[in-house]
């Protein structure tokens, strides 16, 4: 249907199916039933404006996101014995284990260690099924598509709450408001946490195991084409997890980021109640995105937070603002650059000339 409407006669007949919600109650509950309230997600979002006073709707998708995080938590613990809710991203190492190698034999040690994990599952597969003589080796289990709709759904999920939640804006329930928004945050920080989940090594090296194999035991391959590869994988290894609490909290600015007073006014008061530091920061990020007078203070108010995860998403943080952010008075932008610097230093991060190659030879990889 979509595609045989343009954007106007889509926005007109949600608007309407959003307008007869309120008045029907059957068409509601088919609006908002599970199948239908992320296919119709614009319908929710228009209804939660024209009820902007109402909470039910932010509690209903509340239940919607604490099934999901139960679902994907319960599949997670079954399968690898990872409880998500209970990892502390306060404390994650952010840093891959292949930067505690320190030579490319260690590199190597480390595949063949995984080599030999898969082929105790060869020899499992062949106890259970001897008389298959189809010479297939034992598969790394891939996530299922259902677990992969259910992340997604979560992601979708948590857009949607966020856009509802912003829409929600007549409600007098102080309480309650600080409290749904608090579920809100909860849901995208169980979302950083199972993202970091899915960075570890044990998910990541098995899928990238093959070409590795292959690129190793190629004729010729020089003991500096076996230390890039080493370098490269230890590199975006790193700076991804690292970067993950500020692309989940570009998620959270892109969904509430608004001029409106009182959502700032929402947010502060969550950040300033806010326990865990790295929640403290995503916050504190979104409030940066909100209004510019926001950037250099509380930078400057990070700068005296001592986790190591916090740095080096504000250092990410300052970078992505210095780029894009075109807008900035010269003293703000001295200002941000002497923070950059000093975090820089006190990190002691590895400066990296060959950045741009190192992705190349990845590309090189896994053709």
């Amino acid at each position: 249907m979509k595609k045989l409407m343009n954007s106007h006669s889509l926005v007109f007949l949600y608007y309407s199916i959003a307008y007869f919600m309120g008045h029907d109650r059957e068409l509601q509950q088919q609006v908002i039933s599970e199948e239908n309230y992320l296919e119709l997600d614009k319908v929710v979002e228009y209804y939660s404006s024209q009820n902007a006073s109402n909470l039910d709707l932010l509690y209903y998708l509340s239940e919607r996101t604490q099934g999901l995080r139960k679902s994907i938590s319960t599949t997670m613990l079954s399968k690898k014995g990872i409880d998500i809710e209970a990892i502390k991203i306060e404390e994650t190492n952010t840093l891959s284990v292949l930067d505690m190698i320190s030579t490319t034999s260690d590199f190597e040690r480390k595949i063949e260690d995984l080599k030999s994990d898969r082929e105790s599952d060869d020899a499992r597969l062949d106890q259970i099924s001897p008389l298959d003589d189809s010479g297939k080796k034992a598969k790394i289990p891939k996530k299922t598509s259902e677990q992969n709709n259910e992340t997604i759904k979560l992601v979708e999920t948590l857009s949607l709450y966020a856009r509802v939640f912003r829409s929600t804006e007549l409600s007098m329930d102080r309480e309650s408001i600080l409290s749904i928004f608090k579920d809100l945050v909860d849901g995208y920080i169980f979302y950083l946490k199972s993202s970091l989940v899915l960075m570890d090594e044990s998910f990541i090296l098995p899928i990238i195991l093959p070409a590795l194999e292959k690129k190793m035991q190629e004729e010729g391959l020089s003991q500096k084409d076996k230390d890039d590869i080493f370098e490269i994988f230890k590199l975006i290894i790193s700076l991804t997890k690292s970067m993950m609490p500020n692309n989940i909290q570009k998620m959270m600015s892109d969904e509430l980021a608004t001029k409106k007073p009182r959502i700032e006014n929402i947010i502060k008061e969550a950040k300033n109640n806010a326990q865990n530091p790295v929640e403290r920061a995503m916050l504190s990020y979104v409030l940066m995105d909100i209004k510019e007078d926001n950037i250099v203070k509380l930078a400057n108010e990070l700068m005296k937070d001592k986790n190591k995860v916090v740095k080096e998403s504000l250092f990410f943080k300052i970078n992505q603002t210095l780029t894009s952010n075109y807008d900035l008075k010269r003293e703000d932008i001295q200002a941000l650059k002497g923070f950059a610097v000093a975090i820089s230093n006190e990190r002691k991060m590895v400066k990296s000339n060959n950045l741009a190659e190192a992705f190349m030879t990845l590309e090189k990889i896994g053709q």
